[in-house]
């Protein structure tokens, strides 16, 4: 007998659902049975479709869920956004009888920690960051971090002395203060005032520029890293903060390049007034010092640049290698 193909009996479905499309989305996103999404799955990409706008509307964020993951249980829906607005994470606008309850994320940075914190796939993060109630969140972090950096009046001699050698520190500190007074005793006025100058740039308090706050900010608005930094960094109290801080400068290589070179120089001046101050008498030591004068400018005084904060260079390494060695950073 040949072969004979014969069409499936017609099922009829309700109107509105879609035969193929239905279907297949259906199939794609439901959860066998037994199973079920990993805990704090469902809170989280409800605080994800929140970070998209101002407010949701509560059936907006059922139809979320239900086309994006499968999830239609809008009782259970109804229990984790009740969970996230007892921790204070969101609030619900209730405008007034007949009108429909909207959702909105609370603007805050420990709301933000939260949130960053439940993130861990890159899917995840990159959607929040693209969010625009994250990028309005921006420029505030961004300020916070910078005046908080300030109120922790670091200097360049902090940072520059961050584990550094105890016998480089006192060798420092006594070269500085012989070549201080040699230069003043002789009458080097102009030398004089340059290392002054450059000694009171060592131990200013640092802060970033204007400049480096925008840079900064336009960073966060792409680098993960960074972001979970300065989130831990406002998080933390000052001791840990400060602690902080060095080391990422220290890591970053703010610290002046000169220094390792400048208290070898010194160590070098002052050998050379010793052997000088033996063998002849102060007018012959100051003629002596005077050679040493452009030694002594590149030493102490400064020019004109100032060591600065590549704060974002530092986090763009990190998240390059975040990117290209995620293992390492589970």
């Amino acid at each position: 007998m040949p072969f004979e193909y014969r069409l499936p009996p017609i099922v009829y479905i309700p109107i509105g659902f879609s035969t193929i499309n239905t279907k297949v989305k259906w199939m794609t996103k439901k959860l066998k049975q037994g199973q079920s999404f990993p805990v704090g799955f469902t809170e989280k990409n409800i605080l994800i479709k929140l970070c998209e706008k101002d407010k949701t509307p509560t059936a907006e964020i059922f139809d979320f869920l239900k086309d994006r993951f499968g999830i239609r249980e809008t009782k259970n829906i109804r229990i984790h956004l009740g969970k996230l607005e007892k921790q204070k994470l969101i609030r619900k606008d209730s405008p007034g009888p007949g009108h429909a309850h909207s959702w909105f994320i609370i603007s805050d940075s420990r709301v933000l920690k939260d949130v960053v914190d439940r993130l861990d796939h890159d899917q995840d993060i990159h959607a929040f960051m693209r969010s625009l109630v994250y990028r309005r969140w921006v420029p505030e972090i961004a300020n916070q971090f910078a005046k908080s950096f300030a109120d922790l009046k670091l200097s360049m001699c902090d940072i520059n002395w961050y584990n550094a050698n105890p016998k480089h520190i006192t060798l420092y500190e006594k070269t500085r203060a012989t070549v201080f007074d040699l230069l003043k005793r002789h009458g080097y006025t102009e030398y004089y005032e340059d290392a002054l100058k450059s000694d009171e740039e060592f131990r200013k308090p640092t802060v970033f520029t204007d400049a480096e706050i925008k840079e900064i900010s336009d960073a966060l608005t792409f680098n993960w890293s960074m972001l979970r930094f300065v989130l831990y960094y406002l998080a933390a109290d000052d001791a840990i903060k400060r602690e902080l801080m060095i080391r990422v400068i220290h890591d970053a290589e703010l610290c002046d390049d000169r220094l390792a070179i400048k208290a070898t120089m010194l160590d070098i001046i002052q050998s050379i007034n010793q052997t000088y101050h033996q063998k002849y008498n102060d007018q012959l030591r100051g003629e002596v010092l005077c050679m040493q004068c452009d030694v002594v400018e590149k030493t102490l005084a400064t020019d004109g640049e100032k060591p600065r904060m590549w704060f974002v260079s530092l986090f763009d390494r990190i998240e390059n290698m975040r990117n290209r060695y995620p293992f390492l950073f589970d």
